[in-house]
C-alpha cells in the first residue's frame, strides 16, 4: 500500500487481527505526514494545535510503545499470524530478527534491537521501530507485530508535533540528532525505490519461511 493513510493503515491491521485466519504481512507508505500513539500512550503528549495547523494525521493504535512520527520516508511493516502455543515474547523477537537480518543483508552493515522496540544501527543510532499487540481473550494464538525503518528523516518535523512531560521535543533536536539515523544517512545511493525492492523481497521470503516452520521447533 504505497499511496496509504494512517487510519486505513491500522483498520486494516484490526481486521487481519480479529477477523482473519491467515498469515499477513503488510507493507505500506503514507501519503502525508501522521502521529501514531500507543494504547496507553496519554494524547497530552501530542501537540495538537501543530498537528491540525500543519494537516498531521493522529491515531491511536492497538499496540504498545509510545508515538510514532510517520511520513512518505518511512517503510512500515505489519505482521499478523498465528502463533500456535508459541510464547509472545518468543515470537516478537523472531519476528524482529527477521526485520533485522533483512536490514544486515541489504545495508551490509549491522543493526540490532534495544530497550525492546528500537532498532539501532551498530552506532547505537535509531533507524526504526517495533512493537507488538498484548494478548486478546478471544484470539490467544493471533499475534501482531508493527515496525518501521525510516529511509530518510527530516529531524524538525520528527520533534514538532510530540511533548515529553510538557516540553516540546524539538527544544531538544540538536541534543537528539545525535541519536537518529537512516538509511539514507548510512548509504546515500540507496534511493528508496531500491531499498523498498530489496527489503520487500528479502522480508517476504523471511517471513514465509518463518510461518512454515513447525512451532515447536521453532520455540
Amino acid at each position: 500500500f504505497l499511496n496509504d493513510d494512517i487510519y486505513s493503515m491500522h483498520a486494516r491491521e484490526e481486521m487481519l487481527f480479529y477477523h482473519t485466519k491467515e498469515n499477513f504481512l503488510l507493507f505500506s507508505r503514507l501519503e502525508q505526514p501522521s502521529i501514531s500513539i500507543g494504547r496507553l500512550q496519554s494524547y497530552s503528549d501530542i501537540l495538537e494545535d501543530r498537528a491540525l495547523n500543519d494537516g498531521v494525521a493522529v491515531t491511536r493504535r492497538k499496540t504498545g510503545g509510545r508515538f510514532m512520527y510517520l511520513d512518505e520516508n518511512d517503510v512500515i511493516v505489519s505482521f499478523a499470524f498465528n502463533i500456535n502455543g508459541l510464547d509472545k515474547n518468543i515470537a516478537y523477537n523472531l519476528v524482529c530478527r527477521l526485520v533485522i537480518d533483512s536490514l544486515n543483508e541489504i545495508m551490509n552493515d549491522s543493526f540490532h534491537i534495544e530497550h525492546n522496540n528500537d532498532i539501532l544501527h551498530i552506532s547505537n543510532k535509531k533507524i526504526g521501530g517495533a512493537t507488538h499487540n498484548r494478548n486478546h481473550p478471544e484470539r490467544p494464538t493471533r499475534f501482531m507485530v508493527h515496525a518501521y525503518i525510516r529511509h530518510r528523516v527530516d529531524l524538525n518535523s520528527l520533534f514538532k508535533y510530540c511533548a515529553l512531560d510538557g516540553h516540546p521535543l524539538e527544544d531538544y533536536v540538536n541534543d537528539l540528532a545525535e541519536y537518529i539515523t537512516s538509511v539514507s544517512d548510512i548509504n546515500p545511493n540507496l534511493t528508496f525505490p531500491k531499498f523498498y525492492s530489496r527489503f520487500y523481497s528479502k522480508l517476504v521470503r523471511q517471513f514465509g519461511n518463518f510461518v512454515e516452520e513447525d512451532v515447536s521447533e521453532s520455540q
